[in-house]
């Protein structure tokens, strides 16, 4: 629908809870976008990544969902 990926994020929590784990895969390094999703608590992984790093970060997220519950 044209929206960002911080848009879909909003849409989804506003569904599933605020607490849902997710994390921002950009291109966009600007400071508004990290600003934005530092709001929303959302972890930014700058393209193009490598998949260690998304691995690595997934666990992360995961670990965090875990320990919250």
């Amino acid at each position: 629908d044209g929206g960002t990926g911080l848009d879909a994020i909003g849409r989804l929590r506003a569904v599933y809870g605020q607490d849902l784990p997710c994390v921002l895969v950009t291109a966009d390094r600007s400071s508004e976008v990290r600003t934005a999703a530092g709001q929303l608590d959302v972890p930014v992984i700058n393209k193009p990544l490598k998949p260690a790093v998304l691995r690595s970060m997934m666990a992360r997220v995961r670990a965090l969902a875990t320990a919250a519950e």
